[in-house]
């Protein structure tokens, strides 16, 4: 089992709207790195659900993957913002993955980025990074030093 960081703007998709949904598919991730890792996601993974444009970023969740990668349905859909011309059924360049909520958690960016991440080159330079990989040290002291939501 691996783990993983996904970040999200909380007007666009935030831990209430994953709690309500109870599942959700990971769509409309448009860069290649990201996509990438995505494709490198199994069944089984945690994922860690983490607020990027919020008052209070930080850690707000922990999910499981519930499907392996697949091909992202909003890149064939004319009327999605995500939509992607040059993609095709034969042929598709972007993937998702369906996740499950599993729990409320809180680590404030401010332990993240003195503690836990602060060796992780994906959290610590490139900050528009969507989904990238956490090391097994990186997920143990996230569980260890969750606040319960």
């Amino acid at each position: 089992m691996n783990s993983w960081l996904i970040k999200t703007d909380e007007q666009e998709y935030s831990i209430d709207d994953l709690e309500k949904d109870r599942t959700t598919i990971w769509d409309g991730v448009r860069n290649h790195q990201a996509k990438n890792f995505i494709k490198q996601i199994r069944k089984g993974d945690l994922v860690f659900f983490y607020h990027s444009k919020s008052r209070n970023p930080g850690i707000y969740g922990v999910c499981k993957v519930v499907s392996d990668p697949f091909p992202d349905p909003t890149q064939f859909d004319p009327k999605s913002k995500y939509f992607d011309k040059g993609s095709s059924l034969r042929n598709p360049r972007w993937f998702t993955i369906k996740i499950r909520f599993v729990r409320r958690i809180y680590v404030p960016v401010k332990v993240l980025k003195e503690k836990i991440l602060r060796d992780n080159k994906y959290f610590m330079t490139q900050k528009r990074l969507t989904v990238f990989p956490l090391s097994e040290i990186e997920t143990k002291m996230l569980l260890d030093n969750e606040t319960h939501h």
